[in-house]
């Protein structure tokens, strides 16, 4: 005996034709989102067979620190062309520097942008930079104030001007000053190691309060 299947009621197949459109949509919104998110990766010069681990990498940082996806994108893009690193790894760091401190400091990412170039030139790694700028907001120097500090030491220290010198030479002689600022202007010295370098001297000496507040005002402005 062959027994007719009971015809579902018409408010519940309706419910369930609902339900199949609305996963559906669900499921043509995500692969619309992984769609714009691919081109976005893809105009910023990743490799195809790239994209999808570059995009999971990128998309987890943005999610863990609820920042935006494009921004994490195209500043890792940023570190990545100036330091000559995977955007993998840029993405690590910048995880790392959000992690850091970086979250809650508004700054971090437009400072990532704006001074990656520089602090590549001085000498300083991605990770270096990044934690630079986390230093400056730990001890409340907000803002791009000690990354821009450390851009007006490597002017000061390149162009050798007579209040820098004057400055360094009064802290620690003529001897030392000279010879920190002759390799700097030759190359021998980034402005990272010129630092360093003055940072261990300056420890080493007894400076006076005079002497302190000069160095600052005349090689960090």
């Amino acid at each position: 005996e062959v027994i007719a299947a009971k015809p579902i009621e018409g408010s519940a197949a309706i419910a369930g034709l609902a339900g199949l459109a609305l996963g559906a949509k669900a499921l043509f919104d995500y692969n619309k989102g992984l769609t714009e998110l691919n081109n976005k990766l893809s105009s910023l010069g990743v490799a195809a067979e790239e994209i999808s681990k570059v995009r999971s990498a990128i998309q987890a940082t943005a999610e863990t620190y609820d920042k935006d996806f494009k921004e994490i994108a195209e500043k890792a893009n940023s570190l990545s062309k100036t330091y000559g690193i995977s955007m993998s790894e840029a993405n690590r760091i910048i995880a790392e520097g959000l992690a850091s401190g970086g979250a809650q400091n508004e700054e971090f990412l437009d400072s990532l942008g704006e001074y990656d170039e520089f602090f590549a030139k001085a000498g300083y790694s991605a990770k270096e930079f990044s934690d630079i700028i986390n230093t400056g907001y730990d001890l409340g120097i907000y803002s791009d104030k000690l990354p821009d500090a450390l851009k007006e030491a490597d002017l000061s220290l390149k162009e050798n001007t007579k209040s820098t010198r004057d400055a360094l030479v009064n802290a620690f002689g003529a001897s030392f000053s000279d010879d920190i600022l002759n390799k700097v202007k030759t190359g021998e010295l980034t402005t990272k190691q010129a630092l360093d370098a003055i940072a261990l001297k300056a420890q080493e000496s007894n400076l006076s309060q005079q002497q302190y507040a000069q160095l600052t005002a005349d090689v960090f402005k």
